[in-house]
């Protein structure tokens, strides 16, 4: 008997340049590989191409409007769940009464209407979102923007406590989400991130840099970047390579007076590969705890040593690849030491990294919703 699918998506998933919408692309195709078909909803403002590769993977497209975050700000439910809440995609779902997984809590306000069994619904926790958005505001500077971040996470709160008993399973990306989750509703089961990578990559012992990348429209991103700003200024001798596709002016104007440390502007994932095979160290700092970073499983898979701090990952497989450093003089000492030394760690990665494969990840999703 054929096996079918809703996938209902925060955001149209293509093209894969953010971490949510990596994880939901990668899961599509892993899924797409396993033989399920797979009917995918996109609430998103995106332009959209009439052809991309996304089609190669899914059998029905459909596409909603995502309303503005003005019109729905003083609705009791998150801005960014009610945003999504649409008539038509209840009306779709109810057609054809297949299990549907929701990619993020964003996507789950139309429940309540659904007329479902419970064994018929699915979710991937994206983030335990109340956690997330109180940690961006706590990073974020602007007055106006910190209160907004803080009343969503308030709203949260609330939200998570009624919505989450409502599924059959949650699927978490973080050991500390699932323990919690699974705490108060027992129904949750960890699964790492889908991340697109299918082989470690071999290198030479020797790199040439140290490496940050991120999206710097991201208040902790902006954080992490100018800690790193912190420490290399005291590092002349050592060369820092920023990388992001936003955020040029700023950081500019951050490194102008320290030539060690340089902005590269990047338009593609091939562009961040080309960097990640010429770096020595990849420095990953992160402020506020949401799981293993996207950023992680591309620097494991495609280049050489991983400095990080230890809200990067709570996975203690992963964070034995990893040197974890808790403050500034940690990561000066770390990042002095690994540069002295020759990378020869590819072999204990393909071992480690094996069971976090998108293919195992998928397999895990269709024995919990077909069984």
């Amino acid at each position: 008997m054929e096996k079918e699918i809703h996938i209902v998506s925060f955001d149209y998933p293509f093209p894969a340049d953010y971490g949510g919408v990596v994880d939901v692309f990668s899961k599509i195709k892993a899924l797409h590989g396993l033989g399920i078909k797979i009917h995918l909803h996109c609430i998103t403002n995106r332009k959209l191409k009439k052809e991309d590769e996304i089609h190669n993977y899914i059998h029905k497209l459909y596409i909603y409007t995502k309303k503005s975050n003005s019109s729905t700000f003083f609705s009791l439910l998150p801005v960014s769940v009610s945003s999504r809440f649409n008539k038509e995609l209840i009306r779709n779902l109810t057609k054809k009464e297949i299990p549907i997984l929701f990619e993020g809590l964003q996507t789950t306000g139309i429940i309540n209407n659904l007329n479902l069994p419970k064994s018929k619904l699915f979710l991937r926790l994206h983030n335990n979102e109340k956690n997330y958005y109180k940690g961006i505001s706590k990073s974020e500077n602007n007055i106006l923007k910190k209160l907004i971040y803080r009343l969503e996470s308030i709203k949260y709160k609330r939200y998570q406590k009624k919505i989450l008993p409502k599924f059959q399973t949650v699927f978490t990306l973080s050991k500390t989400e699932d323990k919690e989750v699974k705490s108060k509703f027992g129904n949750s089961i960890y699964t790492s991130v889908f991340h697109g990578n299918n082989e470690v990559k071999t290198f030479s012992s020797k790199g040439s840099y140290c490496l940050y990348h991120g999206d710097l429209r991201i208040s902790d991103n902006i954080q992490a970047v100018l800690f790193l700003i912190s420490i290399f200024k005291e590092l002349p001798n050592y060369k820092l390579i920023i990388a992001s596709g936003r955020g040029k002016e700023f950081m500019e104007s951050k490194i102008k007076h320290h030539s060690n440390i340089k902005f590269q502007f990047i338009n593609s994932n091939e562009e961040l590969n080309q960097l990640l095979e010429k770096a020595h160290i990849n420095t990953l700092v992160s402020f506020q705890k949401s799981g293993t970073k996207l950023k992680l499983f591309n620097a494991l898979y495609n280049s050489r040593f991983c400095i990080i701090n230890n809200n990067i990952t709570d996975d203690e497989n992963l964070l034995k690849l990893c040197t974890v450093c808790k403050t500034k003089e940690e990561f000066k000492e770390n990042i002095v030491k690994l540069f002295q030394s020759e990378y020869q760690e590819t072999g204990k990665r393909i071992q480690t990294l094996t069971e976090f494969s998108d293919e195992i990840n998928a397999k895990k999703i269709v024995d919990v919703i077909f069984n």
